[in-house]
């Protein structure tokens, strides 16, 4: 367990490890094709779209993607970035180790916890702020 998730009482069974395309495109790519998922704007993506797409992502410098776990289970994507290499860096006063981020809760694999997207985001946060700038 990350030191950071014990220190700020996140939940202990959410885990962030980064994306393996070829074992977790199928996955993703099952989420985006889901009506919720529309903002992501991949619902017409085929799955070697999308196998192409994160490839080119984790070899380029722009951006870093993970897939997040609850219980041990696929839970959610993120997606982060620097606005200093993005587009959004012409909108605003970009500082230093400013980073932007997207993230995306997949399907309850049962009951729908309560309170587990806000969940989700804590960690997404902490693994942000206490990882990426450690």
């Amino acid at each position: 367990m990350n030191n950071y998730v014990e220190a700020l009482g996140l939940n202990p069974w959410i885990d962030i490890r980064p994306l393996d395309v070829e074992n977790d495109i199928e996955t993703i790519h099952a989420w985006f094709l889901m009506d919720y998922a529309a903002f992501w704007n991949m619902q017409n993506t085929s799955l070697e779209e999308a196998r192409q797409i994160y490839s080119e992502i984790q070899n380029g410098n722009c951006m870093d993607v993970y897939l997040g776990f609850y219980k041990n289970r696929p839970a959610f994507l993120m997606e982060s970035y620097w606005p200093e290499r993005d587009e959004l860096g012409a909108h605003y006063p970009v500082k230093q180790g400013d980073i932007g981020m997207h993230f995306m809760v997949g399907p309850a694999a049962g009951k729908p916890i309560p309170g587990f997207t806000r969940d989700v985001l804590r960690h997404i946060m902490a693994f942000l702020f206490f990882q990426k700038n450690a």
